[in-house]
């Protein structure tokens, strides 16, 4: 797994503070599922599988969970 520095004052992003739970959740899911250089397959179908495996979270969830942590 990659190194990742998360800044203590993460608990105050407002735009964190902005999306719903299970977005979040995916948030620091995607810390340590992508690669050194932070990138991911950002197909919902594939975010689920991977940052999911043991939850029931449907693909459309995780897409709008990724949609939420886009916009």
């Amino acid at each position: 797994m990659a190194w990742r520095a998360i800044q203590d004052t993460v608990g105050q992003s407002v735009s964190l503070a902005c999306v719903s739970d299970l977005a979040e959740r995916l948030y620091w899911r995607l810390l340590g599922c992508s690669d050194p250089w932070g990138r991911l397959n950002g197909h919902p179908l594939k975010l689920r599988a991977l940052c999911f495996p043991m939850l029931k979270v449907s693909d459309e969830q995780a897409g709008e969970a990724l949609h939420q942590l886009v916009s």
